[in-house]
Parts: C-alpha cells; structure tokens; sequence
C-alpha cells in the first residue's frame, strides 16, 4: 500500500495523540487512513481496510473502516472528529462487518490515482445500479413513485461525488434518466399524489 500523507486533523486516541494522514490504495484506489503516533512518528496503525478489490462498492470520498479487534477503541474518537461521517452502509469482510465512512471535506478526498478513475467507473454504475434497485423496491406498479424515489437517488449520487469529478458524474446519471429540474406529479382529481393511482385503486395504504 503506497503511505498515506496528506494531513487531515489530529484526534486523541487511547495511548497517544495521532495525526490522521489520508491517501489512496494502489490496488483498486480506495481511500486509505492511517494514524500516526504525534509523540513517535514511526508508531502507526491503519483505520481503514481495502476491501473494493473484494468488490466492496465506494464513492470517491468513502472509505471502509477496520473497526474490530485493536481498532475498537479508535472508532468513536475518530467519528468524533467531525472529519468523518458514518453511511450507514456495511460491508461483509470475514466474520465481521466493515462500515462506509464518508470523508466530508472535498479538500481532505485524495486525489484520484489510476486505479481509483477506473474503479470509480465501476463503482459509479453499482451504486446507480442499487439506487434502481432500491427506488423499484415497495413501489409496485406505480412509475410515478418510482420516478421520484430514483430522481432522489440520482440527486443524492451527485451530491457526494467530488467536485473534481461531478461533472463526469452527471453526464453519467443522465444518460441514466436523472433530470435534475425534477418535479414531482401533480395529482389530478381522484389520484393519490404518492403513487399517481387512482385512490380506489391505489395500495398504498393511505386511503382506506
């Protein structure tokens, strides 16, 4: 793995202060993080794991986090720091499960290496691919709630890709469909204004 050494901020671990440095993983780009002793520069402990080479799937500013065993106790300061925030995503790795942390300022993301171009074309069109997959989920045969629920995916993709490659992104998401002059249905009369459905017919739930 090449050396994380771009310095993002400092936290207080259990032991000894540390510089977090940030960089990429030459095998599939991904964001590493990596904890350097402030007091013994040559003590130092990797945050994160590279599991996209496994096909774990990451945003350019995300990065899976090596949060079990001797890691334990650096997760909460850490998260703490308000340099990074929790997806909420998961990722299986073994017997345990890694988390998706965002780095939240485009100026702490790497830049792009190679690897990272090619693998974030990839993992571009999975992440487009589970937005589908979720928007289509529950919304049975109404297009209309299934327009709104994708048109938000698309938007929120956008949102978190780095500036420097926003405007690939949305070339991309619209040739997908994203519109992002989006408005939602206007009803007519006697449609339900979640699903488009006439309300007599409509299985939505709100109308009985």
């Amino acid at each position: 793995m090449g050396t994380p050494n771009q310095p993002i901020g400092q936290v207080n671990i259990p032991f000894w202060p540390a510089r977090i440095l940030v960089g990429r993983y030459p095998s599939g780009g991904a964001i590493a993080i990596e904890l350097v002793n402030e007091e013994d520069p040559s003590e130092s402990l990797l945050f994160s794991t590279n599991l996209v080479p496994s096909g774990a799937l990451l945003a350019p500013d995300e990065f899976n986090v090596k949060s079990w065993s001797e890691n334990e106790p650096f997760v909460t300061p850490l998260l703490a720091t308000g340099l990074f925030e929790d997806t909420g995503r998961r990722v299986r790795c073994g017997f345990v499960e890694s988390p998706i942390w965002r780095v939240k300022a485009p100026a702490h993301v790497p830049s792009a290496t190679e690897a990272r171009v090619k693998a974030a074309a990839t993992n571009l069109a999975g992440l487009i691919a589970d937005a589908e997959t979720e928007a289509a989920r529950g919304c049975g045969q109404s297009d209309v709630l299934y327009e709104a629920r994708v048109q938000a995916a698309y938007a929120s993709i956008l949102d978190r890709a780095p500036e420097a490659e926003r405007a690939e992104t949305e070339a991309v998401l619209r040739k997908r469909g994203f519109d992002p002059d989006f408005a939602p249905y206007q009803a007519g009369e006697g449609e339900c204004s979640l699903t488009g459905i006439y309300v007599d017919c409509c299985p939505c739930g709100r109308h009985l």
